[in-house]
């Protein structure tokens, strides 16, 4: 349905349906937020409990009314609604804050797991992987409409309040998209909302009503409950998605097993008897290397005759369990976890300072990394934060050869993080010269750290010694300015011991030495081709192929290779003539 052939008496109706929806997901989200005086005094107001019961008899006699219409009288949910909002609405009335407070505690607890939890990566399958990856899913539904948590509120965004209220945002946006007849908006902001209901709020949504309505039946949030309950079933039918189930297992609070670790962990186990470290695999990233290494096997054919069987499976849970384990299972046949079991064991301090290792597929090369984060779950919050270890890759670096010097790269990297003589820290201090000299810093002291790393590796034997010479050539690009000096520097950085983050980021502000710290800013230049500002040009002659000056002199005639050019216009024009030599390599037809 295109936005432009609806009629616009129709128009108002499906806007009055979107502002409607939004209305009954504000109350929604505002009562099941940490009470406070500010949103009891919103809800009891007149305005609010007429606007929920009108919203919700609009709703009832339109688009809730058409999605049941084919419904057994005995299964329509639309009569309870009208009982259960004025049932919820008369008990608002006489609620107190105190009251309220009280029963917020005795319901939901102090800690995700204390009484009813209302986050719903707690909910469902158990895993190390599992919880993060939900999470991340919430957040990347979230961003791509410009939204984050509150910072001063610090609550997850998985909570069913957060939830509700992005649905109420969705909502908005979609009366705002008929308002203005924008039809990419609108088809964009349903389609959000049809999958963060399927794959969130209804996933578990019923099953969370249905435990907060045992936890307090006939109370102010037993009664909220019948509400919630009927709102999503009604929601649900209306998309034309599957209600989730409503019964939902909360997950271990401790994962004793290790559900995708491959080989023998008993020389990196052994730290503590407290918690023994783990290593999962995202399971997204097990079947996409598998898949990729049994194209190149004998036993393809054994592969795809079982996987074909799998899919003839009729219920949807089963065949995805069932295709979980038969990825798991080519996995360890194919000892694909092996190179990172092994680096993990090179370096002991990881696994004993650390709880667990999640392996999960990296979108692109840009993004493969290793990095250390802290867990939150159900600990005390003035505990010490659970340190976990995130490698992201892609199949294609799983099954190549130098995987096993990657890995020893990238674990350095974390391994420095959690010594405590180097003193990492993640910000950048401020500084003069603004947020392109804050990206200056950054890269120099990537560059720095990089090649510490790599002088540890390489007499390690970890690596081989032709990358000297590659971090060389970066060195000098990144610090032109050291003249004489750049060779000295690079050797009593490549063959140090022990350095700090503090002393890297001295060097990476002030090469040279000289003067106050800030003195390590450089001069601004402009790049001749896009006038853009910069610190670093490359130098035309050294820096740039004929191929590149050649294409730059035709479209800027006037440019000199001596005068330089920044980074950005330098790929653009290196990446030209690239192309243009793809194009000529390619069949003509």
């Amino acid at each position: 349905m295109n936005i432009h052939e609806i009629e616009t008496d129709a128009r108002i109706r499906l806007q009055d349906q979107a502002l409607g929806r939004s209305v009954i997901y504000d109350c929604l989200s505002l009562a099941l937020h940490a009470p406070t005086p500010e949103i009891l005094g919103l809800l009891q107001t007149d305005m609010a409990k007429c606007a929920l019961e009108n919203a919700t008899t609009l709703l009832l006699s339109t688009e809730w009314f058409a999605c049941e219409s084919n419904q057994p009288a005995g299964e329509k949910i639309g009569a309870k609604l009208a009982e259960h909002v004025r049932d919820w609405c008369q008990k608002l009335e006489t609620v107190t804050l105190e009251q309220w407070l009280t029963a917020h505690g005795r319901i939901f607890g102090h800690t995700p797991k204390a009484g009813v939890c209302p986050y719903e990566s707690e909910y469902g399958q158990s895993g190390l992987f599992e919880q993060p990856r939900r999470l991340s899913t919430i957040m990347g539904f979230y961003g791509a409409f410009g939204l984050t948590t509150r910072e001063l509120e610090r609550e997850r965004p998985d909570h069913i309040s957060c939830q509700l209220e992005f649905l109420d945002i969705l909502s908005r946006k979609e009366a705002v998209a008929l308002e203005l007849k924008d039809h990419e908006m609108w088809d964009e902001t349903r389609k959000a909302a049809g999958l963060f209901l399927k794959d969130h709020v209804g996933r578990f949504g019923l099953a969370f009503a249905r435990l907060l309505r045992e936890a307090d039946d006939g109370g102010f949030y037993g009664r909220l409950a019948d509400v919630l309950f009927d709102v999503l079933a009604l929601e649900c039918q209306r998309v034309g998605i599957p209600r989730g189930s409503e019964v939902l297992g909360l997950r271990p609070a401790e994962e004793d097993g290790v559900p995708m670790a491959c080989g023998d962990q008993s020389d990196m186990t052994d730290v503590g008897a407290a918690q023994r470290f783990q290593i999962e695999y995202d399971p997204q990233l097990v079947e996409a290397s598998v898949l990729l290494r049994i194209e190149r096997e004998p036993e393809n054919k054994d592969f795809r005759r079982v996987h074909d069987l799998i899919y003839e499976l009729p219920d949807a849970e089963e065949r995805e369990r069932q295709f979980r384990k038969l990825h798991s299972k080519w996995f360890i046949h194919f000892r694909l976890a092996q190179p990172i079991l092994e680096a993990l064991q090179e370096q002991p301090p990881l696994a004993q300072n650390t709880r667990c290792c999640c392996v999960v597929l990296a979108p692109s090369v840009s993004e493969e990394s290793a990095d250390l984060h802290d867990l939150r779950d159900s600990s005390p919050s003035d505990s010490p934060p659970v340190r976990a270890i995130l490698i992201q890759l892609r199949p294609e670096r799983l099954l190549d050869s130098s995987l096993r010097y990657w890995l020893r790269r990238e674990l350095m990297h974390v391994a420095d993080m959690l010594d405590p003589a180097f003193g990492y820290e993640r910000l950048i201090p401020s500084a003069n010269g603004g947020p392109a000299y804050i990206n200056l810093l950054r890269e120099r002291y990537r560059v720095l750290w990089d090649i510490w790393i790599d002088g540890r590796l390489v007499r390690r034997a970890w690596l081989p010694e032709d990358v000297r010479a590659k971090r060389w050539q970066e060195f000098a690009r990144a610090f032109p300015d050291l003249g004489g000096d750049v060779e000295s520097k690079f050797n009593e950085l490549f063959c140090a011991d022990c350095q700090t983050h503090a002393g890297l980021m001295a060097l990476a502000r002030n090469p040279t030495n000289s003067g106050p710290e800030n003195s390590g800013v450089p001069r601004v230049c402009f790049c001749p081709i896009c006038l853009f500002p910069s610190f670093n040009l490359y130098d035309g002659i050294a820096d740039l192929p004929w191929e590149a000056r050649k294409e730059i002199s035709v479209d800027f005639p006037d440019w000199r290779p001596e005068q330089g050019i920044c980074r950005q216009c330098a790929d653009l024009f290196q990446a030209r003539d690239l192309s243009r030599a793809a194009e000529a390599a390619l069949p003509k037809v």
